[in-house]
């Protein structure tokens, strides 16, 4: 028989806080993580701190030391989150951030306390070393105390969960998971009147990765003749490459509207008034071969036609419905996404019919979860 006594799991998180009042797409995901770990019948402790970054100091000063801490082998510019703010329990599911002493003292004094606890360490970037900088002392260092840590840390972790599709890392089972959402929370978008325009969105933290600069190359390109069909692009959100962005569709005039953040029902709104979404235009500026990004998701869900040069993690699960354009630093081809536009549109009903059973079926956090939530209950049913 299962057992009746309320099963304790610590959900360990060195990122994913809503301090700052962002409701973002990791925050989106630590809160639909531990409400499906509820719906599975565990008491979940959440012990959440978010990461002090370094670039956001308000002095050099002030910036110099917090890297300098990252250099120092006691020192961390990471959060510190202690055993004692963790306790006793069953289960403990920890949102990997980086390795370093304290955050192998943490695996440690967790080992030692709960002998017979299932500790699940997730990796949601996998070599994830590969994305810190790579060309500053300091970085090499982090790198290099990285490796000394986490050789020492699997003998503390029994599962990782994964994105990748492997059997084991660093020694240690892989569990896989997948990127998901809270479905119930994101509506089929309702499609604006069609008409001689295409508006094109993008919703990120926007990074070099993303490619807009590419696209806004192709408005340039496109504009260069006369066209009957007028093309808008609308850039929701900040990051490090909008300023850049800015001077480089200057000239774009009103063709590229740049709206800052934007939550919940304006952000509705706004999908409701576009047509298609990028995702990864340029994926191989940060060597990305497989993406799982949520903003994919995202679109599906929403039943939201969207272009990305980069192959998905879940066309293994069968969705191909998008617009797939070759990576590299060419202008992009408007001409290729009007095509695409008008026929997803012509196809409407259809397309978000099957948009939106996909994402239900496949993409909800349950589904994304389910080989760690077995994992767990192994024995108990």
């Amino acid at each position: 028989m299962p057992s009746t006594e309320k099963k304790r799991l610590v959900f360990i998180s060195q990122w994913g806080s809503n301090t700052k009042g962002v409701n973002g797409g990791n925050v989106k995901k630590v809160l639909s993580q531990i409400e499906t770990f509820e719906k599975c019948g565990f008491e979940v402790k959440k012990v959440i701190k978010e990461i002090p970054k370094y670039k956001e100091q308000p002095s050099l000063a002030d910036r110099v030391i917090s890297k300098s801490k990252n250099i120092l082998p006691f020192c961390t510019n990471q959060a510190i989150i202690r055993y004692k703010e963790v306790g006793e329990a069953d289960y403990y599911y920890i949102r990997f951030r980086g390795y370093d002493y304290h955050f192998r003292k943490l695996l440690r004094d967790i080992r030692k306390n709960n002998p017979k606890a299932k500790v699940v360490l997730e990796y949601s970037d996998y070599p994830y070393i590969e994305y810190k900088g790579r060309d500053k002392v300091g970085d090499f260092l982090v790198r290099k105390r990285d490796e000394f840590e986490r050789n020492k840390c699997a003998q503390y972790i029994d599962r990782v969960a994964t994105l990748l599709s492997t059997d084991k890392l660093d020694g240690v089972p892989c569990l896989k998971i997948l990127n998901g959402l809270d479905i119930s929370k994101i509506p089929v978008r309702v499609p604006r009147t069609p008409d001689n325009s295409v508006h094109v969105l993008i919703v990120a933290s926007l990074q070099r990765v993303h490619g807009v600069d590419r696209f806004v190359r192709g408005m340039k390109e496109y504009y260069k003749e006369p066209h009957d069909e007028q093309v808008y692009l609308h850039v929701v959100g900040g990051g490090e490459v909008i300023q850049s962005l800015k001077e480089e569709a200057a000239e774009l005039g009103d063709k590229v509207i740049f709206h800052g953040f934007m939550y919940d029902k304006d952000l509705d709104a706004m999908y409701d008034t576009c047509d298609i979404g990028i995702e990864f235009l340029a994926p191989h500026r940060k060597e990305i071969k497989i993406s799982a990004s949520l903003k994919s998701r995202e679109y599906i869900s929403r039943g939201f036609p969207f272009v990305s040069a980069c192959e998905l993690d879940i066309n293994a699960l069968g969705f191909t419905d998008y617009l797939r354009i070759e990576d590299g630093e060419e202008p992009i081809d408007i001409d290729s996404i009007i095509s695409y536009y008008r026929e997803f549109s012509a196809n409407l009903d259809k397309k978000l019919v099957e948009m939106r059973t996909f994402a239900e079926t496949y993409l909800g956090m349950d589904f994304a979860m389910k080989e760690v939530t077995d994992y767990y209950l192994e024995g108990e049913k």
